[in-house]
Order: structure tokens, then C-alpha cells, then sequence
């Protein structure tokens, strides 16, 4: 943080994930919640703090620093500290009764809510904590649930065969986020019959969906996190999904 005239007038956070890549796990450095109090910006002090986050990444031999970009004009802000965008985020999109016809003749799965403890059981074994995703850790798990639930988002999990699966869920006018779910090709059409019985939306986004491959044509891709190599990697195939935002 910076302290000008008595008072913080702007800070970031760095908050450590990790990148299992080759048999070696890699620490990253993710830069969240960078704010400048308005009377303070165009002073350069936010160029300063950044700069300063590089510094101590390095000396703890992070192997990348990562920010999501507030909105997409700061992208060119933040590439004259040499970031660019590295990960892609995905996205598909249905309206209610596309969703009605994907979940015709099937039955709902029963959805419960989920612990932080049963949400995490599931995460660390899911393909979202595989071998190049940037992973959360329990702790970090937990207080992003607890962001999630704080706001009216829902942590849910349900059964379907002889496997647990879970989503994520937040809700904002008439459209359903499903920030994150393991429902695979298999379950989802029963997932979509019971989201269309518990929940009143017009339409709804699935992001980082394993239910669909992204070159089938109904995948909408944006890029969504910018990174900066520290030390020189070659990080293959790096794969972001939820991060503080």
C-alpha cells in the first residue's frame, strides 16, 4: 500500500496460487483489488506499487504474476509493465427454453447446498486442479465461497450415478451465472432440468464449460487474465478459472 498525507490512497493485493506444471509446482503471484483514490491517480503511484510487486515476486521466485484487468481498456496499461493476455475465459450461453429442450424427457438432480469443506473435496479432485490450472488453495477456496454466498451466489453440490458433482452459482436480474461446475456432457441436461425447476432466470451463461469443447462453434471465448513471465518458463497450456475478482 501507499500512504500519502496520513491516509492509504492506494494499495494491491498479492495473493499466491499454484501452478502445478511438469512434476513441479509452481508459485503465481495474482495482483487483486489495485485501486487508487481518485484525488491521488495520475501521480503515478499505482505504476510504483506494481513495479514494487514485480520486485518481491522475483526475489520470491514466482514463476508468474497475474491480474485480470478491471475492464479492457487497462489492458494497455498493464502491458507497459509487460503483461499480455494468457488465459482465455469461456463461455456459453442459452436462453431459457434452449435450455427447456436440453433437459426434455430427463430428470432434475436433486441439488443441496455445499460446505466450503464438501466444495473443496470435490474442486481438489476435479479437472479444474489438474496439471497446468492454476489452483486454489483450501483456504482461499473457503474465502471465495464465503464472497460468493455474501452476495446471494450459491455453492451447491448433487449426485448423479455414482459420482458427486457441484456448481457455483450467482444470480443477477434474470440471468444465471454458472461461474464453475464439474458437469460433464453426461449430466448436463439433468443439471439444466434442475436449474430450470429452482431458479426464475430468462437466461443463463455456463463459463469454463466440461460439457462442451470449444470448437464446436457454441463456446464464446474472450480473453480474461494477463500475465508476465518472472523467470523465464515456459509455461505450456496455463489454464485459469477462478480467481478473486
Amino acid at each position: 500500500m501507499e500512504i500519502r498525507d496520513g491516509r492509504v490512497c492506494a494499495a494491491l493485493y498479492m495473493i499466491i496460487y499454484d501452478l502445478p506444471q511438469g512434476g513441479v509446482s509452481l508459485p503465481v503471484s495474482y495482483l487483486y483489488a489495485l485501486a487508487t483514490k481518485k484525488e491521488y491517480q495520475g501521480r503515478g503511484i499505482m505504476t510504483s506499487l506494481v513495479e514494487k510487486s514485480l520486485d518481491l515476486s522475483r526475489k520470491r521466485g514466482h514463476a508468474l504474476s497475474v491480474l485480470v484487468p478491471a475492464e479492457p481498456s487497462l489492458a494497455g496499461y498493464y502491458r507497459r509493465f509487460g503483461y499480455e493476455y494468457s488465459f482465455n475465459r469461456f463461455e456459453a450461453s442459452f436462453s431459457r427454453s434452449q435450455l427447456e429442450g436440453l433437459a426434455k424427457g430427463l430428470s432434475p438432480v436433486s441439488l443441496k447446498p455445499a460446505t466450503s469443506e464438501e466444495i473443496w473435496q470435490l474442486y481438489s479432485h476435479s479437472p479444474f486442479y489438474d496439471e497446468g490450472c492454476i489452483r486454489l488453495s483450501q483456504e482461499q477456496n473457503s474465502f471465495y465461497l464465503d464472497d460468493l454466498t455474501s452476495v446471494g451466489g450459491k455453492a451447491l453440490s448433487f449426485l448423479y450415478g455414482d459420482r458427486e458433482h457441484y456448481a457455483l452459482l450467482s444470480l443477477a436480474e434474470d440471468k444465471l451465472n454458472v461461474l464453475e461446475s464439474t458437469a460433464d456432457k453426461a449430466v448436463f441436461g439433468s443439471l439444466c432440468a434442475a436449474l430450470l425447476q429452482g431458479f426464475s432466470f430468462k437466461t443463463a451463461s455456463f463459463y469454463q464449460p466440461l460439457f462442451i469443447s470449444e470448437d464446436d462453434g457454441k463456446v464464446f471465448k474472450t480473453p480474461y487474465a494477463m500475465a508476465k513471465s518472472l523467470e523465464n518458463k515456459e509455461i505450456e497450456n496455463p489454464f485459469l478459472n477462478r480467481v478473486f475478482t
